[in-house]
């Protein structure tokens, strides 16, 4: 007959206790035994650890809201290396998140470093031009894009917003800052570049003569296909991505602009004009 009593007075029988010790049933008892304490441990520690998670991922999102919305330092293009100044400005999205003046501010600076660099500044823009390639040529491509797209706009809102009165003097002003705007971009000339007015009035005069050349029968308007189709030209793989709105004000303004270097009303296409 098999001996009950514990084997200590006043201690509890072993869970075990009664079955065989190789059977399913005191194996499932001994696994119990485990598991249980087991559990305890991982369901007190669950908290910390899902705390400690949901940290690590407020981290990770702040991390990546900062590299895409946080505020963009871009190198000093007068005193910073050429190269950096170089690569933030053409190889760098981040150049197109900063405002369109201090865009524009940062090429002119540049273009005024690359008009007086010396000998060692010559020898990085080589190197630096040589290693452009592949995705950096494509970002590169987006970059000026975006400035031509994003500075065309900001004339073409301007022309849209003024009285129908004064809409000639408006588009005149933007062609002549963007005549300007060009001279001082220009890495090898800029100071000794002709007014920008009177270059205006030139491509004006260019232009009429041309124009009147072709005859009575030639068009008087430019298709706005045509506007469109420049527009994809200057901003290819950019322009898609303006708003309908700002597609539409962009190529009304090219089409007046075009009229009004022939020498056209702007408004109706009319051939009136001369230069002035």
């Amino acid at each position: 007959m098999t001996d009950t009593t514990p084997t200590h007075p006043g201690s509890l029988p072993s869970l075990t206790e009664g079955l065989a010790p190789g059977s399913n049933a005191a194996r499932a008892v001994r696994r119990r035994g485990v598991l249980e304490p087991l559990g305890v441990a991982l369901d007190r520690a669950g908290k910390p650890i899902g705390i400690a998670l949901a940290c690590a991922g407020l981290t990770v999102g702040a991390v990546l809201a900062w590299n895409r919305y946080g505020p963009v330092f871009p190198p000093d293009p007068l005193t910073a290396p050429i190269g950096d100044t170089l690569e933030f400005a053409l190889l760098d999205a981040d150049f197109n998140r900063l405002p369109l003046e201090r865009r524009l501010a940062l090429a002119r600076d540049l273009a005024r470093r690359l008009r007086t660099m010396d000998a060692g500044d010559s020898a990085l823009l080589a190197a630096f031009a040589a290693g452009i390639a592949g995705r950096a040529r494509e970002q590169l491509e987006a970059n000026v894009s975006r400035l031509m797209v994003d500075l065309i706009d900001r004339a073409a809102t301007r022309y849209t917003a003024a009285a129908p009165e004064d809409r000639e003097a408006t588009l005149r002003a933007s062609l002549i800052e963007m005549i300007a705007l060009r001279q001082e971009l220009d890495p090898v000339g800029g100071a000794e570049a002709a007014d920008p007015a009177r270059s205006l009035d030139e491509m004006r005069r260019r232009a009429i003569e041309r124009d009147r050349a072709q005859g009575p029968s030639s068009s008087t308007s430019i298709a706005p296909d045509e506007a469109a189709d420049v527009l994809r030209r200057i901003g290819e793989g950019v322009a898609e991505r303006t708003s309908p709105a700002q597609r539409a004000r962009t190529v009304r303004f090219m089409r007046d602009t075009v009229r009004y270097l022939r020498g056209q009303d702007p408004a109706t296409g009319e051939r009136v004009r001369a230069p002035g």
